[in-house]
């Protein structure tokens, strides 16, 4: 699916300022069950701050920022802000889409499963009772 956004975190500590960055393969996080929770360790580590530093202590008092998001994870980005709950849900149907339209052309020679909505229905029905199960 290719979808990455660059999260960034902007702070002053001992008269310096500090703006580490990171670009996140959320496609990669979504398959591994995770959030965006750890983001500010994710920083941190990827920018070579001690996370048992006072300067870490001071990063994580402030709010993370959104950039450069790429896929339909641009569609859930607005001023920095990014909707990650919102593009979580997009994602997941995105991808059991992908898998349904897979198994119709496997099985039923069926190219699009849009033209055959009945069927979606059907599927898409089929599907959330096994993820439910």
């Amino acid at each position: 699916m290719n979808n990455s956004i660059d999260v960034f975190v902007e702070f002053c500590f001992k008269g310096e300022t500090f703006t580490p960055s990171l670009t996140i393969d959320l496609d990669q996080l979504l398959d591994n069950k995770k959030s965006l929770g750890a983001t500010h360790v994710a920083l941190a580590v990827a920018n070579g701050i001690d996370t048992y530093s006072y300067l870490y202590e001071v990063m994580q008092g402030y709010g993370i920022g959104y950039c450069k998001a790429t896929g339909i994870a641009a569609d859930y980005l607005d001023d920095n802000k990014f909707d990650f709950s919102a593009f979580s849900d997009k994602w997941h149907k995105e991808k059991a889409f992908t898998a349904l339209q897979s198994l119709a052309e496997k099985h039923l020679n069926i190219n699009n499963l849009n033209d055959n909505q009945a069927l979606k229905n059907c599927l898409t029905d089929a599907y959330q009772l096994g993820k439910d199960a």
